[in-house]
Formats: C-alpha cells, structure tokens, sequence
C-alpha cells in the first residue's frame, strides 16, 4: 500500500481497489420495523384516556369525566413505536398516553422502556440495536428498528456473528472472519447524513470495514472504516468515492466502548467527532451522497481491496438520512451515552 506524509489511506483514496474474497458469499435481508414496548403504570380513577403526544413531547392529559381530574402524561419508553400495556396509561416510544380511568384521581403515567427516550426519530432510515436482541449465540438476522432499510442479515452459519454479554452489556462481536448484509436500498442523502455507532475497536488494522454500502467496488461507495495514517493505525476514517475524511491515528482501539459520529452537512462537509468531541472536519462536494439504490451493502465487512472485515463488538448503530442539527446530534449522543454508561457521558 502506498503511504503518503500527513494523508490517511482509506478505500479509492490513494490507491486502487479488487473485490475481496471475503465479501463474496453474501445475501441480502427483508425489512423489519421492530419496535420495543414500554410499561405502562397502574390504572388510576379519574379522567378518560388522553391522546398520545408527538415527540419529544409526553402524551396529553387525560380528559375529566363524572367530577374526575384529568390524567396525567405518560412518560415516553425508548422502543419505536411499541405501545405500552396497563389501564394506567401507555408509554408510547414517541411520547406517552395520558391515564384512563372512570372516576376521582387521574390515571398514572406510563413508564419508559429500556434507556431513555431517542428523541430524534426524523430521518431515521436505520437502528441496529444490541440491546433488543434476546439470548446469545451466532445471529441470523439482526432487525432494523427503523421504518427504512432492510435487517441485517447472513444465512451463512460459519460468518454470523455472535450475540453475547460484553462488559457487561449486550454487544454483537465480530472477529474478522464475520459480517452481515442488507437488502438493495440506501438510496437518499441529498438532504445530508449522520451517523452513529456505539463500538469496541478489538483490531483496528491497515483497513478494516465497519459499515460500507455501494454498488460494486468503488461505485456509489459510502464506507466507514478504520484506517491508518502513514503506518500509525487506529484511525477512524469516511469514504464517500474520492471523498475521504479521517481522525488521527492512534483514537481507535483497546478495551472501552467508544462513540463515533459523522454527520455530513449539505453541501459539501464532513465531521467525526469521538465520544462527543470534534476529531476531524473536511469540505468536499462529494461527501454528500449520490442518490442511487445500493445493491452491495455490508455490516462488518465490504469490497475495498487491502480491507479486512471488522473485528470489534457493535452495540448500537444508527443511521439518519439527513443532516442533523447540533441540538438533535447532542440529544442522540446523550441518549447512547447514558444507555449504554460509556463515552464520555
């Protein structure tokens, strides 16, 4: 690989790419719309049932009836949509119910899911979430949470990966020789992109691919990898064609999880930050996306040559296609830091 002073190497940027061997037996998965359901609280006594509020508000209060006070709102759980259960009120992942009740004091609030709410749920395209997958073992399919791109999958039993307790939280662990597919899709970013991913960096080589979607090698491409510069690896890098922006090395790697963040604004720019804090930004046009169907698309691995799949463990990914805003880009790094108790947070 050739090595050039203060540039980092990542897929088309400098050098010249063959489809890999480890890519070639793939599938494509079904779509999947998943959503986690929240607790609801007890019933209370007062006050038909309220309306359930939009994000990221909590539902409207209930309505008074025969003397009643209205009941109150419903907390909102963290699941997509999933509706909670209980006459005391649902907890809606979007905003919560308000109680039900017939008579006297109003209903309780329905309580929130697992973790606290993900507010920002515009553009969410795709929600790969360790957290919602139950037992361990290798993983066929890995559902997206989103109402957008297909699951993750791999009907291959020797290449899935595997579903276990890391540090004591649920993580999917890739060891180099693992990946997943997606189904044609990831078509639309010409209002921008941001992405995120809750991960460990087990092994972060010359080049190892993380997420890439494309159309064949060094078409349509959009990659995130890890990468080097010089020789010095463990640097988190973005593809996009000729397009490349990248941290400095030495950021990725060890034992703790990590947050990564790339939000590309339209026109033309690029920004990493690492668990919060801005590592690198760039201007290029071309970082926005084209808009096409991506047919060849990868958790874990993809088709740069000299790349190697990943080997790491994912928690959480989630994929926006548009640029979010630095409030909405805050809330969602708050949310991941406080599920899963890492990163800064």
């Amino acid at each position: 690989m050739p090595l050039l002073v203060g540039l980092w190497i990542a897929g088309c940027g400098f050098f010249e790419f063959g489809a890999p061997e480890h890519a070639a037996d793939t599938g494509g998965g079904g779509s999947s719309t998943a959503g986690a359901t929240a607790t609801g609280a007890s019933s209370g006594t007062g006050g038909s049932g309220g309306t359930a509020g939009d994000p990221p508000s909590g539902g409207a209060a209930g309505d008074t009836e025969q003397g009643g006070t209205s009941g109150s709102a419903g907390a909102a759980g963290a699941g997509d949509g999933g509706a909670g259960s209980g006459q005391g009120g649902a907890g809606l992942a979007q905003g919560g119910s308000a109680g039900i009740a017939t008579g006297g004091s109003g209903g309780g609030a329905g309580t929130s899911g697992q973790g606290t709410t993900l507010l920002v749920t515009q553009g969410l395209r795709l929600w790969l979430d360790a957290a919602s997958l139950a037992g361990q073992g290798p993983i066929a399919t890995w559902p997206n949470r989103a109402i957008g791109e297909s699951d993750a999958t791999q009907p291959l039993v020797a290449r899935r990966p595997i579903l276990g307790m890391v540090d004591a939280r649920p993580g999917v662990t890739f060891d180099g020789n693992q990946w997943m597919t997606f189904a044609e899709g990831f078509e639309d970013f010409s209002a921008g992109l941001t992405f995120f991913l809750v991960a460990r960096f087990d092994a972060p080589g010359i080049c190892t691919e993380i997420f890439q979607v494309s159309n064949g090698q060094e078409v349509d491409d959009m990659s995130v990898q890890s990468d080097v510069m010089i020789s010095d690896p463990g640097v988190l890098a973005f593809e996009v064609s000729n397009a490349n922006v990248g941290t400095d090395p030495g950021v990725l790697g060890g034992t703790n999880l990590m947050l990564a963040t790339i939000v590309v604004g339209t026109p033309e720019d690029a920004t990493i930050f690492i668990d919060g804090i801005t590592a690198r930004s760039e201007v290029d046009p071309l970082f926005v996306p084209a808009t096409v169907s991506r047919s060849q698309n990868f958790l874990g691995s993809g088709l740069y040559l000299n790349c190697d799949p990943f080997q790491g463990v994912v928690f959480e990914l989630l994929l926006y296609n548009r640029t979010l805003s630095t409030e909405d880009t805050e809330l969602v790094n708050g949310y991941l830091e406080e599920k899963w108790n890492c990163c800064g947070g």
